[in-house]
């Protein structure tokens, strides 16, 4: 299934099978200065980060429950998802992209966002820079809670700043290396 931006599909058709299931989302941009973070932010109902153990990225690949677990595979960002793992209070996960570099996301030549379930592609949403400006980062999606379903929304919206910005946009406090 090719997805395009403002589409909002339930997760199971996605994915062809219930959502219970493993599955991977992989995240994968080219075309900007710098090296491309990416990151997954477990967010409460009011839109903040539930937990700072609940932000997977490159210095926190999983967590604690097991539910997200990043990786890379074949030059692609994947984050493994477990959903059922998930505590209650976790009512979205959104998937970013940030430049850590002089790069800007209008740079973008191209991107994607994919499940895959058991090593196959499932859905595609995929996206370029010309949707953007001058930011550092880019929401590509988010998997949220809606009526007791889990269900996808194809985002590509760009935001201003990188990754501490986008920490702080969502209720955390970013600490010095």
């Amino acid at each position: 299934m090719i997805l395009r931006k403002g589409q909002r599909e339930p997760l199971e058709k996605l994915l062809q099978q219930p959502v219970a299931g493993v599955f991977e989302l992989g995240l994968h941009c080219w075309g900007v200065s710098g090296a491309i973070d990416y990151a997954c932010f477990g967010v409460d109902a009011d839109g903040r980060l539930s937990d700072d153990r609940y932000l997977v990225f490159y210095n926190q690949p999983a967590t604690p429950c097991g539910a997200i677990g990043l990786h890379t595979r074949l030059g692609e960002s994947r984050f493994a998802c477990r959903l059922s793992l998930l505590p209650a209070s976790i009512e979205r996960l959104v998937f970013t992209a940030t430049i850590d570099g002089d790069g800007i996301m209008r740079q973008l030549v191209n991107g994607y966002l994919r499940f895959i379930v058991q090593d196959r592609e499932a859905a595609r949403f995929a996206f370029t820079g010309s949707d953007c400006a001058d930011e550092k980062a880019l929401i590509t999606g988010e998997i949220y809670r809606h009526a007791a379903t889990w269900r996808f929304s194809a985002v590509a919206q760009g935001f201003d700043g990188g990754l501490a910005a986008l920490v702080k946009h969502f209720g955390a406090e970013v600490t010095d290396a």
